[in-house]
């Protein structure tokens, strides 16, 4: 649980809950990293998310070029 957002509730100053959220990787997505490292391709993620949610979705894919908080 480390690539995710920690939330915490207080009540009258005293920690009452947490609350911990992360994005999940779309089905097939382990599919074609492996495909991706198989075949030794090159590859960039692009995005228009912020710079930590797309170093963390980098990571996870294992690429090494991440581009973030572009637009269309």
């Amino acid at each position: 649980m480390n690539d995710g957002a920690k939330l915490f509730l207080l009540k009258n100053g005293k920690h009452v809950a947490s609350i911990y959220m992360e994005d999940e990787l779309k089905p097939g997505t382990e599919e074609l990293k492996n495909y991706i490292q198989e075949n030794n391709l090159n590859v960039a993620l692009i995005s228009g998310d912020n710079k930590e949610k797309t170093e963390i979705a980098g990571r996870k894919l294992g690429f090494k070029n991440v581009f973030y908080s572009l637009l269309p």
